[in-house]
């Protein structure tokens, strides 16, 4: 049934509980990505509202707000896999290294550093967003999952059979259904905001995505959870910052 792609979607990307059996197929669960990302989205963009209902003097504490319901509604799920990229291509090594400390479940130096620069950027952008522009803090978690969702159905998986994301390859109907909706999600930003305006996000949001995907194609052939998580945390945190370059 369709609706078991939901539930599964929300119980890899959320903590939100979702009643309803695993689809045997699991990529059936990436069509529902995007509308995951649009209740994540739609979540922060109402913390931002009622942050404006509080007197001016806590207004940055906005950002602070915005950053940890996302952290909490996700799981901190990215920012786990952000965390274990930067220690498994914080220095070189083998295949099988990089492999194993994508795996390992502790957080070494690089990890933490990323951890505390990427949560104090995301807290700087979404508290500036905040103020005028929650059209792009709603937005940036929909075209992240729907990133997520193309990068596992084109790109090879590193652990074959094993790990969490294993299972995503989608067939051609479901990369159809996510291009789809990528075109229209891409004519609704361009509707609300203008073409010009669109362009920046996208493109910081895409380059800054694109470096943990290149390192792990070179180093390991293919990507991981953790990788993916990586990508998807640095384009949403570019994408709000080439919003918020626009914004101000």
């Amino acid at each position: 049934m369709p609706f078991k792609g939901l539930a599964g979607a929300l119980r890899t990307l959320t903590i939100i509980p979702a009643f309803g059996a695993e689809p045997q197929k699991r990529y059936l669960i990436l069509p529902w990505f995007a509308v995951v990302g649009g209740v994540i989205g739609a979540l922060l963009a109402g913390c931002a509202e009622v942050m404006r209902f509080f007197p001016p003097a806590m207004a940055p504490l906005a950002g602070l707000l915005i950053a940890s319901v996302n952290y909490i509604l996700t799981g901190a799920l990215h920012l786990d896999g952000f965390a274990d990229t930067a220690d498994a291509f914080g220095i070189k090594h083998s295949r099988e290294k990089t492999l194993e400390i994508l795996r390992d479940t502790h957080i070494g130096s690089f990890g933490a550093g990323a951890i505390v620069i990427i949560i104090i950027w995301r807290i700087i952008v979404s508290g500036e967003l905040s103020k005028e522009a929650l059209f792009w803090i709603a937005v940036a978690p929909v075209f992240s999952r729907l990133l997520l969702g193309l990068l596992f159905s084109f790109l090879p998986y590193s652990r074959g059979n094993d790990g969490k994301a294993s299972g995503l390859k989608g067939t051609p109907l479901i990369i159809s259904l996510l291009f789809i909706q990528l075109a229209a999600f891409i004519a609704f930003t361009w509707y609300y905001s203008g073409f010009h305006r669109m362009i920046l996000p996208f493109v910081c949001g895409i380059l800054l995505s694109s470096i943990p995907v290149i390192l792990s194609l070179r180093r390991i052939g293919g990507i991981t959870g953790d990788i993916a998580g990586a990508a998807t945390e640095l384009f949403e945190c570019a994408f709000l910052t080439g919003a918020l370059a626009l914004a101000v």
